[in-house]
């Protein structure tokens, strides 16, 4: 279906609205080098029940280019513009990785307006130490070689090698969506989302809502650092998604469904 730009504080912002006009919101939040369309098996499932809002993070799909610099508070301020623009009072939030992020930052910033939360993927601390300058590494080879160059690496760091090697049907739209952002763009996402976020575990022990925490065994977060974190959020559910990294729900949406249906029905 074709997206809405919602004008916002870091840019225009592509989002596709479906789902039941009768049902309570649902706002789905992918993660950095990807688009709405990972989720495509989420509305398929969800669709029926919940009205839907789809987003393409800034400078992907069909969002337009972000500003030079952003924070994460932006993108939560961002994300709250779209929700008034829809005139979304209240919305659960199912957040992969970087949309995870903005939703506990969402969260603290204005409570009453987020139902409940799940975060897929999401690394809620700071990088640090030689992860760190991992991230660091990726800028110049995005601002040299642009994403085409880049797009081996992402999606290796983001599926699994079993899907890389049998889920061709995969592979191919993250390549395609990948090449298809600008140089500008995706190195002022990469910077906002690796480099210039805070660390996030502050905010953890403050929010009041329900939560639920999925991650992949091969996920370059390593489930116990995934699990600390969620360790910190009062009343939060755990789960890991054997067999996939970075993209669960995208890789695995059959399981993160599982998951995402009953604690939705019970909180969204």
């Amino acid at each position: 279906m074709s997206a809405e730009l919602v004008a916002t504080v870091v840019g225009d912002l592509a989002i596709e609205e479906t789902g039941n006009p009768a049902g309570s919101w649902v706002l789905l939040w992918p993660s950095l080098w990807s688009t709405r369309q990972v989720f495509g098996e989420q509305v398929a499932a969800l669709g029926a029940t919940y009205r839907l809002l789809l987003l393409d993070p800034p400078g992907h799909g069909d969002s337009g280019r972000p500003p030079k610099r952003f924070s994460l508070e932006d993108l939560a301020r961002a994300t709250f513009q779209v929700l008034d623009h829809f005139d979304v009072d209240r919305t659960a939030i199912v957040g992969g990785a970087w949309g995870g992020m903005v939703g506990v930052q969402m969260a603290a910033l204005e409570p009453t307006r987020i139902s409940s939360l799940v975060t897929i993927n999401s690394p809620l601390d700071a990088w640090r130490g030689f992860q760190r300058l991992e991230m660091w590494s990726l800028l110049p080879l995005i601002k040299v070689g642009g994403p085409p160059a880049a797009a081996p690496f992402l999606i290796g760091s983001m599926l699994s090698k079993t899907t890389r090697k049998t889920r061709p049907d995969l592979v191919r739209p993250m390549r395609r969506d990948i090449r298809a952002c600008d140089r500008t763009s995706l190195f002022r996402a990469a910077r906002a989302a690796m480099i210039d976020r805070p660390s996030l575990l502050p905010l953890l022990p403050t929010l009041s809502l329900p939560v639920l925490v999925i991650t992949g065994s091969e996920d370059f977060v390593p489930v116990e650092r995934a699990r600390a974190e969620a360790d910190m959020i009062p009343g939060s559910q755990f789960a890991v998604i054997d067999d996939v990294a970075h993209l669960s729900a995208y890789e695995a949406p059959e399981r993160v469904n599982a998951l995402l249906i009953p604690f939705l029905a019970a909180n969204a």
